[in-house]
């Protein structure tokens, strides 16, 4: 994957991002345009095509089995989606022969997929706790197959979005009067919240400081993922 468009892509997202998470988290969301995140089951059963071309039922298994505690889609969910990224050019199927069984259909990736793939990837997540739950934990896990050079500064990125966003919410809590009881409850745990979330960022950090940095050596470990909490 060539650095140069990736970064700039990345640099494009880590604006907007950070542009939501402080608007989310000082109430000054925009009334259009609100970011929602990509919290879609698109984007895992792409990773795992472009990790190896499989048909569904193998690419329904392995997402139970690798991301299970992250994704809930039933067999059929899946198929479905598959169905509609392979409508959208995303995916390319062809029909595979199997003795005495019917054929069966494969996906591999197409051009369009890998870039819609990879630009999700590198773009940091908008700050909020499911969010970094589902969506962050799974673009960890697509790096760490596909991409593992790139896994530890996305961790860093996030960081750096987070720290942004943390010392905001305190000096928001800091200036709210201490009349307005209300308002400081919320603000509050706001930066509670968003302590936590800087702790699991650390763990995050930490917990894959002696991952491998290499495709090869990374695919010979073949993780299943377990930094997401319920």
């Amino acid at each position: 994957m060539p650095r140069g468009p990736i970064v700039m892509v990345a640099v494009g997202n880590f604006l907007t991002h950070l542009y939501y998470s402080l608007s989310e988290y000082t109430g000054g969301m925009p009334r259009s345009g609100h970011y929602v995140g990509e919290l879609s089951p698109n984007y895992p059963l792409l990773g795992l095509v472009a990790h190896r071309p499989a048909h569904g039922f193998e690419l329904h298994r392995r997402l139970i089995n690798e991301l299970g505690s992250i994704w809930h889609i039933s067999q059929s969910q899946a198929y479905a989606i598959l169905a509609r990224l392979e409508r959208d050019g995303l995916l390319a199927g062809s029909s595979v022969q199997q003795a005495n069984r019917p054929n069966r259909n494969e996906f591999r990736l197409t051009d369009q997929g890998r870039a819609r793939l990879d630009a999700w990837m590198m773009a940091p997540t908008v700050i909020s706790p499911r969010a970094l739950r589902v969506e962050f934990t799974t673009r960890l896990y697509f790096l760490s197959l596909l991409h593992p050079e790139f896994l530890r500064p996305a961790i860093t990125d996030q960081q750096e979005a987070m720290l942004v966003v943390y010392e905001l919410s305190k000096k928001t809590l800091v200036e709210t009067d201490e009349d307005n009881v209300f308002n400081r409850l919320a603000v509050a745990l706001r930066v509670r919240q968003l302590a936590s979330l800087t702790e699991w960022l650390d763990d995050c950090q930490e917990s894959l400081r002696f991952y491998p940095t290499s495709q090869t050596a990374a695919s010979r470990s073949f993780p299943t993922f377990a930094l997401a909490i319920n």
